[in-house]
């Protein structure tokens, strides 16, 4: 996870919705901002952010530059408190 912070060079954080701080250009720039009863476990891998929603009880994707490609990966279940990203890749080196 640690190459897709330093590639991007933000700090993602959510706040009730997504918004994304430029560390170069110290402005906040909000990611995704509708639909988002109650955002909370967060996580990041390859072009994509992906997040845990108590109210919606879904694990949620977008991609993690521009907020657009947003899809469901995951509904229907209760108390989703957190999301990983288990990959071979991310096991390397």
């Amino acid at each position: 996870m640690q190459d897709d912070y330093e590639s991007l060079k933000t700090i993602l954080f959510l706040e009730f919705m997504f918004e994304k701080v430029k560390l170069v250009q110290k402005f906040k720039e909000v990611l995704i901002s509708l639909d988002l009863p109650h955002p909370f476990g967060l996580a990041l891998y390859g072009d994509s952010i992906y997040w845990t929603d108590w109210t919606e009880h879904t694990i949620q994707s977008a991609n993690k530059v521009t907020g657009k490609d947003r899809k469901i990966i995951l509904q229907g279940r209760e108390i989703l408190l957190d999301v990983h990203v288990f990959h071979r890749q991310r096991l390397t080196g």
